[in-house]
């Protein structure tokens, strides 16, 4: 019962006590006229039926910050003299557009739409139940209940979940050099020579060549049949390490950092995806979220949703990349290494490299990221300038380290777009 019954009914149950404790035939005559109005939610009332809500939202899976389009519908049994307030309640973190609450009688047969839009930052957002307050005509009779809402069976989604992504920004190609390649056709030219459309060169003939690659042209020059060489274009495995441990930066600039960590990793998880490459990720922090490898659409929805999930964290055994499972990888395929570099990881990645991983770095700048928000309020803050000095030069000996070892390094200026950031290494050029 509602708020304002439990009031009446308290102040009747005070005037008969009061009324037979005086003796007052006022008092009780009082009491007696409360009395009806308290049996009002109980008239006219009859069994209450099934509630049917069902939830779409459309898109479930879109870049963050864009609106999301809720809609609920359903319809309940109400008696004459019911009303009930539908409530929805969106998860912490979406700011909404539009009403998230409808009222509904008896005339409207108890169906009701509800539409209205959100929209937040990267994450997987999860919707309660739904909240329906059924109220009497005169308010006094008030029922809540929690209501569990299904899927819009043309939607496509479970109608109870928001995944949000970072918008992928476009991304140059990497050009890897994994020593194993996979039997599957790809994009990668491989130096083996095989059935492909890929020139590279030319040889005598010599017998079980097809004559499909005879190339007439240079035998007539030569005198003797020379046969053409292609490579053989396959797919291979890559295996994508997104740096989650706090420690890099401090406050808004771990989190802004992150949050290009990521976007960086989600773009390049979508383009070797789409070269038909096997793509896996580990997210390396408070604990080690393991997405194994594969390939397809539902891969991608995978890794999507493992991305948005992503959270910065800490944990004592995995401060350092010392603990990486390297079992878990394919031996001698491609690894990328997403990190601002903590002290010590340089000693780590070349362990990795040396054991004839195809490795790739790519790091946020966080030298520049952190000065731009230390002088942003504090223009002429006094040493700010000198620790900036001491820390690029400490991050560009790092690189240097690494580059002279063999590994591609993107230094990634976050000012900047990624698809104008170029690998820096021994292969520095793009196919």
């Amino acid at each position: 019962m509602s708020r304002d019954w439990r009031l009446l009914a308290a102040s009747a149950a005070v005037a008969l006590v009061l009324g037979a404790a005086l003796r007052s035939g006022g008092i009780l005559d009082m009491a007696l006229v409360l009395i009806p109005p308290l049996l009002l939610p109980f008239v006219g009332t009859r069994k209450r039926g099934r509630i049917e809500l069902e939830r779409q939202i459309a898109p479930s899976l879109t870049e963050a910050g864009r609106p999301v389009s809720v809609r609920l519908r359903g319809s309940l049994c109400l008696s004459e003299r019911e009303t009930a307030l539908i409530r929805e309640r969106p998860p912490a973190g979406l700011s909404t557009d539009g009403p998230t609450e409808t009222l509904v009688h008896s005339s409207r047969d108890g169906v009701f739409e509800l539409i209205y839009r959100v929209s937040g930052g990267r994450g997987i957002y999860l919707f309660p139940d739904v909240t329906v307050q059924r109220n009497d005509l005169w308010g006094l009779g008030e029922k809540v209940e929690e209501t569990k809402v299904s899927a819009d069976p043309g939607s496509g989604s479970t109608g109870r979940d928001l995944t949000l992504i970072p918008a992928p920004p476009v991304f140059r190609e990497i050009n890897p050099q994994p020593e194993r390649i996979l039997p599957y056709s790809g994009t990668f030219t491989s130096p083996l020579s095989g059935r492909g459309i890929a020139f590279s060169g030319t040889r005598y003939y010599s017998p079980g060549d097809s004559m499909r690659q005879i190339n007439w042209r240079a035998s007539s020059r030569r005198g003797r049949l020379v046969s053409n060489l292609f490579s053989v274009e396959r797919a291979f495995e890559l295996t994508i390490v997104l740096d989650a441990r706090i420690g890099v930066a401090e406050g808004g600039v771990a989190e802004e950092l992150f949050e290009h960590s990521v976007a960086a990793a989600h773009a390049l998880a979508r383009r070797s995806l789409a070269e038909g490459n096997r793509v896996s990720l580990l997210v390396y922090g408070g604990i080690m979220r393991w997405v194994h490898p594969g390939s397809g659409r539902y891969h991608r929805f995978r890794l999507d949703r493992e991305l948005a999930a992503a959270r910065l964290a800490d944990h004592v055994a995995f401060r350092s990349f010392d603990n990486l499972p390297l079992r878990s990888f394919l031996p001698r395929s491609s690894i990328v290494v997403v990190t601002a570099l903590l002290p010590g990881d340089v000693e780590d990645l070349l362990r990795i490299k040396s054991e004839h991983y195809d490795l790739l770095l790519i790091s946020p700048d966080v030298v520049k990221l952190s000065m731009r928000r230390l002088t942003q309020n504090v223009p002429r803050r006094p040493g700010a300038e000198i620790a900036g000095r001491l820390s690029r030069e400490v991050r560009s000996t790092a690189m240097a380290i690494l580059r002279s070892a063999g590994v591609p390094v993107l230094d990634w200026d976050t000012d900047e777009s990624l698809f104008q950031q170029r690998f820096v290494g021994p292969r520095s050029s793009s196919r």
